[in-house]
């Protein structure tokens, strides 16, 4: 009787403060301006987090409409699913066709699809600072240039943006055209030496080893070949090498970011998810103790060298960051200018996670879009043809080319434009703001949360629809779905031709400030943004060159006992519900990867034949 007394006052503490806090909200919110929407729960609440994505389903099922549309919008990653849903119910037909503001019993949250908005948010990081949950997840291993605020964050930026140099670029563009040589003769191994062709359902898990080498050898100065046996190589006193401590962070990163390591460690074998934790318990720590080595060595290696920097970003963050002290010192200036061992590490981990996840899931949509739509192969070919003759056995050079490979480029925007990594940029306010834009005035109270909606900005009627589109666009457009334009793959938006004149050229169309921002924008912009271009064009470089894509069409039930290939209408829809199934993890991805070799029932087979004209 005594429990069930307790159970009952527990729960009508907890709903007196849920309404109280809810009106609480809702009186801040009428201040904003904006359209009000009551919701029953909030988006940063954690444990909301972890249950609501699996609850999803069911709720959806049972709940009526309108009450599973406002748990929906405090679902992550609900600006995948939902798109436009919640702001032509709840914030057009009241004259905000952009932004509205949602109040349950967590922080008033603004979210908005407004560019001006957007602009204004991003231009000014001191008002609007980082998002607490994301910097406690990106914190793991060390404060880093995604995770501080004010002057400390000033500080790692002006150490981080000087070593994200041409440098580096180059590194990361030699790298990418040998490993993705060494991707492409792998595929062929299976086929016959005088083949023209090849097949394979693991292009995908190829395409993260890529980018994870990529990032290995321009971040730690490695020279690993695509076939490298000293990779698996374990370190003495280690389970994992770095690459696959690395791979178990990135690929549970909330976990290894929440759990203690004596959870992981003592996680019971009976459970689900036993494999995961153990894997976890050994990842986070080595993970950490692999950077510290590497971070030993190479300063050790920059006392031989008498402080001259190697080409890779560790040796560089090292030297700028000893550079920096230096010239403080100098001055006399007692304010800490340079980054402690830890700091490194967060960075170094900021690079190999941002960069590994991201680009490698960028690279899997573009290619997903390019067999749905090979017009847009032979586009890039025909760049790519005239930038590179034929018959040349020159190595590929990256100042002469990666600045003209614009069509390639632009499958990247578009394909960024299409699925940023992230759904939505959060910020927070730690006082009172105004956000200024040509139609109104946006007043934001203290403690509010700012979620800056990149699924919905990127598909703006306004700016994107019909941009740069050309007659032969029309003609040649072959996935018509009767979809407005910006909801379809057309990387020739991207690209303005030259008009007319000697010395005219094609340049990359910019979007007005915040219609764009897989990289965020402002003072903020992600610092790896070059690095991940260029790595993204030089795969392309090399695959397209000399290969076009086509998609591996499976066999399929045709009555009782009989089977038949797929028509290429049920390959393009099975297309469309791959991207369509896509889920957000660290960054949004499809059902690709970890893929059984030779099993075609799952992912997307690919087909590489060699051109000839």
């Amino acid at each position: 009787m005594m429990l069930w007394r307790a159970l009952g006052i527990a729960i009508l503490l907890y709903s007196s403060y849920f309404l109280l806090k809810l009106l609480s909200n809702w009186l801040k919110a009428r201040k904003t301006g904006l359209p009000v929407v009551v919701i029953p729960a909030a988006q940063d609440n954690p444990i909301w987090m972890i249950v609501c994505i699996p609850l999803r389903p069911l709720l959806k099922r049972f709940l009526p409409e309108d009450l599973f549309l406002r748990l929906g919008a405090t679902m992550h990653g609900w600006e995948n699913d939902l798109k436009l849903e919640p702001y032509e119910k709840w914030s057009i037909p009241y004259g905000s066709p952009k932004s509205l503001v949602l109040a349950g019993a967590g922080r008033v949250e603004v979210s908005t699809w407004d560019h001006e908005m957007i602009a204004e948010v991003l231009r000014r990081p001191k008002d609007f600072i980082q998002f607490d949950i994301a910097n406690f997840l990106l914190n793991r291993f060390g404060p880093n240039v995604l995770s501080t605020d004010g002057e400390v964050w000033a500080r790692h930026r002006k150490i981080v943006a000087s070593t994200l140099n041409e440098k580096i670029s180059k590194i990361v563009f030699d790298q990418s055209i040998n490993l993705a040589e060494g991707m492409i003769s792998e595929i062929f191994e299976k086929s016959e030496p005088s083949s023209d062709c090849a097949e394979t359902n693991c292009i995908f898990d190829l395409i993260k080893k890529l980018t994870i080498t990529v990032l290995v050898n321009a971040g730690m100065g490695g020279n690993q070949a695509w076939k490298d046996p000293t990779v698996k190589n374990v370190k003495p006193g280690f389970k994992l090498t770095y690459i696959e401590a690395v791979k178990a962070v990135i690929g549970n990163l909330v976990a290894a970011a929440i759990l203690p390591r004596w959870f992981t460690s003592w996680y019971p074998p009976f459970l689900p998810g036993y494999e995961t934790m153990k894997l976890l318990s050994y990842a986070v720590g080595e993970f950490r103790d692999h950077i510290a080595d590497l971070i030993n060595e190479e300063k050790e290696r920059s006392t031989e060298r008498e402080g001259v920097a190697r080409n890779n970003i560790l040796s560089m963050l090292l030297s700028s960051s000893k550079q920096e002290e230096a010239a403080a010192t100098g001055s006399g200036d007692q304010t800490k200018t340079s980054l402690s061992d830890e700091e490194i590490m967060g960075n170094i981990f900021i690079f190999t996670s941002a960069g590994f996840d991201s680009t490698a899931n960028t690279l899997a949509y573009a290619l997903v879009y390019l067999v749905q739509n090979p017009q847009y192969q032979d586009w890039v070919f025909e760049e790519i043809k005239s930038l590179i003759p034929s018959d040349s056995e020159e190595p590929l050079e990256y100042t002469t080319i990666f600045p003209k490979a614009l069509r390639c480029l632009s499958v990247m925007l578009e394909t960024l434009r299409l699925h940023p990594p992230l759904a939505h940029l959060g910020k927070m306010t730690e006082a009172p703001q105004v956000i200024r834009t040509s139609r109104s005035d946006v007043y934001v109270p203290t403690g509010s949360t700012i979620y800056i909606n990149s699924v919905v900005v990127h598909l703006d009627p306004d700016i994107w629809r019909d941009i740069n589109r050309s007659e032969s666009d029309r003609v040649t457009d072959m996935n018509a779905t009767g979809l407005p334009d910006e909801y379809t793959f057309r990387p020739s938006r991207w690209i303005i031709d030259p008009t007319d004149g000697e010395n005219s050229q094609a340049k990359i169309f910019q979007p007005p400030k915040g219609a764009f921002i897989p990289w965020s924008m402002g003072p903020r912009v992600c610092p790896g943004q070059k690095m991940a271009q260029v790595e993204f064009v030089a795969i392309f470089l090399v695959l397209f060159r000399t290969y076009r894509l086509e998609a591996v069409k499976i066999r399929v039930k045709d009555g009782p006992g009989k089977e038949r290939e797929e028509t290429d209408e049920e390959l393009h829809q099975r297309i469309v519900l791959l991207i369509k199934k896509s889920v957000s993890k660290i960054t949004q991805e499809m059902d690709v990867y970890n893929m059984v070799d030779g099993d075609y029932s799952r992912g997307l087979g690919f087909r590489l034949v060699r051109r000839h004209d």
